[in-house]
C-alpha cells in the first residue's frame, strides 16, 4: 500500500531485542520499503481492485511486514487461515467451521493450542517490549472514519478521535508517557468476504484492533511526531491453495504458551541469563 511510515530506530532497544525471543533488531525496527505508485505495485493488488473472487481451490495470499514479527505470508479464505513467519518459523492455522487456533514451530518441534481469548501473540510481544517504546497497538480505540483511495484501491479507514488525542497529549505533558507513545492512529482495510473470526485471528498476530477487515496499513503518529508503521500489506493476490495448507503436522510436543513455542531451551537459557536479574 502507498501509505507507509518510517519506524525510528531506538538505540536502547538493541540489547533487549537481540536476546529476547530470538528476535533480530534489524527486522524489528526496520521500516517497510517506501511504496511508490507504480505498475508493479498496483499489480500486487489487481485482484482486489478488480473485485475478483477466489475459485473453489483458491485463496487470498497476502505478504505483510509488521513491527512485531517481521515478514509474514498469509493465506486465507472462507475455509480458514494460515500464517507463516519466516523469522521465527511459527505457523498459525485456523480451520472452518470452528476456527480453533493451532500454532506450531517445526524448529522447536512444538505445538500450541490456545483458546481464541488467550491467543494474542502480538500483545504478548509488545507487552514485553513496552520499555523500548512500543505500546500495545491493538488497544488503540479506533472508530470508522470514512474511506480513502490508495493506488486505485478504495480502503475503509478507522482512526482515533480528537478527544483521544487530547487525552494522550495531557498524559504526555503530565510525564505519564514517553514521546514514543501514540498521539493518533489510522487503519486502512478491505473486505475479502471471509468470516470475521479470520480477520480477528490475523489482527491478533499483526497487533491491530479487532476490525472486520483485512489490515492493509496500520500505523500511528507518536507524541514526539515520529511515525510508526505497525503492519503493512505489500501484496494481496488470489493464488492456488497450497497442498495441505490447513493441516497440522503430527508428533509435535504440546506447549502451554506462545513463549514456549517461540524458542528452544538453548535460547530460553540465554534469555534467562541475560534478563533473569532484572526483577530482583
Amino acid at each position: 500500500m502507498a501509505i507507509l511510515v518510517k519506524v525510528s530506530v531506538l538505540a536502547p532497544v538493541n540489547i533487549l531485542l537481540a536476546g529476547f525471543l530470538c528476535f533480530s533488531l534489524a527486522s524489528v525496527v526496520a521500516a517497510p520499503p517506501r511504496a511508490t505508485v507504480s505498475a508493479s505495485h498496483k499489480a500486487g493488488f489487481a485482484d482486489l481492485i478488480s473485485g475478483r473472487k477466489p475459485g473453489p481451490n483458491q485463496v487470498w495470499k497476502l505478504q505483510q511486514h509488521g513491527i512485531v514479527f517481521g515478514d509474514l505470508d498469509v493465506y486465507l479464505s472462507k475455509s480458514g487461515l494460515r500464517t507463516e513467519c519466516s523469522r521465527s518459523g511459527i505457523i498459525v492455522i485456523a480451520r472452518a467451521p470452528r476456527f480453533d487456533v493451532v500454532a506450531y514451530n517445526m524448529r522447536a518441534n512444538a505445538v500450541w493450542k490456545p483458546t481464541l481469548e488467550k491467543f494474542a501473540p502480538a500483545d504478548i510481544m509488545l507487552k514485553s517490549l513496552t520499555l523500548a517504546g512500543l505500546p500495545a497497538s491493538s488497544k488503540f480505540p479506533l472508530v470508522a472514519s470514512g474511506s480513502k483511495e490508495v493506488n486505485g484501491l478504495l480502503c475503509q479507514t478507522y482512526s482515533t478521535t480528537e478527544g483521544w488525542t487530547k487525552q494522550q497529549i495531557d498524559l504526555f505533558q503530565g510525564k505519564r508517557f514517553s514521546d514514543r507513545f501514540p498521539r493518533k492512529a489510522e487503519f486502512l482495510g478491505a473486505d475479502l468476504h471471509v468470516p470475521i473470526v479470520v480477520y480477528h485471528i490475523l489482527e491478533k498476530i499483526d497487533g491491530v484492533p479487532l476490525i472486520p477487515l483485512v489490515p492493509l496499513n496500520y500505523g500511528y503518529v507518536c507524541l514526539g511526531n515520529s511515525k510508526t508503521t505497525v503492519v503493512v500489506t505489500n501484496n494481496c493476490r488470489i493464488v492456488e491453495a497450497p497442498k495441505d495448507w490447513l493441516k497440522v503436522p503430527e508428533g509435535l510436543k504440546a506447549v502451554s504458551s506462545f513463549q514456549a513455542l517461540n524458542m528452544d531451551k538453548a535460547a530460553e537459557s540465554g534469555i534467562n541469563e541475560l534478563f533473569g536479574g532484572l526483577d530482583k
